[in-house]
């Protein structure tokens, strides 16, 4: 059975390693938090939220140097970053 013309254009889309670099330590982050918290203990939440900014540092640095791929965020994007950066505040 053939697949249709979407699924073969769907399949001929990959994502590149340098795109899902920041999701991969977004992802570690949080298996690290989840599993390695601590339950009510401060110091390795402290230890993961290092790591985590730490993470977001050298994914921006790395799309500031073009290594990675930088794109415009859009409306929505740029909406819920204010969102985020206002809770965090």
């Amino acid at each position: 059975m053939l697949a249709s013309r979407a699924v073969r254009a769907a399949g001929e889309r990959s994502v590149p390693w340098k795109a899902a670099a920041p999701a991969a330590v977004a992802v570690t982050v949080c298996f690290s938090a989840l599993f390695f918290g601590g339950g009510a203990g401060n110091a390795p939440l402290v230890w993961i939220g290092g790591l985590a900014l730490a993470g977001a540092a050298l994914t921006a640095a790395a799309g500031l140097l073009r290594v990675l791929p930088l794109e415009a965020p859009g409306a929505p994007a740029a909406a819920y970053l204010g969102c985020l950066f206002g809770l965090a505040v």
